[in-house]
């Protein structure tokens, strides 16, 4: 690829994520085809997969990706932590995904189902749901903050916490995929009653 301007590279990847949720959208993740998303983005196909080594990483930057879990402010954080332990990780995880549209769930599901029927790279479905050590990150900074301000009662390893809430979270999500539970407040309500265990008895708030 041709030295480019970071302000081009920008341009040009802000271009590649707009055609690619078009053409995902019109095709499906199985008959979309990079050599199309590049020709409706004004690129070749080479430079596409300069920007995109695989379809799978471009649909996984169109659907799940934000600009890194940094862009979550722990200002915003705060915000969600006024709701509660529970509530604050559930909606800045939720934050961390880009469920925009029902129509958005369906073709996330059928994806899933597609990679899973096609035995794709077995990490596959870790990476469609997004950066484990990123999100790990992320928990690590709420708890942090909530910290600052609540008593924890007794020690208990934050870590295994946030593999608990990264597992759960992650269940949840498929669950809903997998049997059309597509209302967000469903898989909300399905993390919920995992945490409310794992945080018992171990803040002044569970007590």
């Amino acid at each position: 690829m041709a030295k480019i301007s970071y302000a081009e590279r920008q341009e040009n990847e802000n271009r590649i994520l707009e055609v690619s949720r078009i053409v995902f959208k019109e095709k499906g993740f199985k008959d979309a085809q990079m050599k199309d998303i590049a020709e409706r983005a004004g690129l070749g196909t080479s430079t596409l997969y300069g920007y995109f080594p695989s379809k799978l990483e471009l649909f996984i930057a169109t659907f799940f990706e934000n600009d890194g879990d940094d862009f979550i402010s722990d200002e915003v954080i705060e915000e969600n932590l006024e709701l509660g332990l529970i509530n604050g990780i559930i909606e800045t995880m939720i934050m961390t995904v880009k469920l925009d549209t029902a129509e958005d769930f369906e073709l996330i599901k059928s994806f899933f189902l597609f990679s899973m029927l096609e035995n794709m790279n077995g990490n596959a479905n870790e990476e469609f749901l997004g950066n484990r050590n990123d999100r790990s990150g992320l928990l690590l900074r709420v708890f942090e903050i909530y910290e600052r301000k609540n008593v924890k009662l007794v020690p208990f390893s934050v870590i295994s916490a946030v593999e608990r809430i990264l597992n759960s979270f992650t269940m949840a999500l498929v669950w809903g995929l997998l049997f059309d539970k597509t209302d967000v407040s469903l898989i909300k309500a399905e993390v919920r009653k995992d945490l409310e265990k794992v945080f018992k008895g171990k803040y002044k708030e569970f007590q």
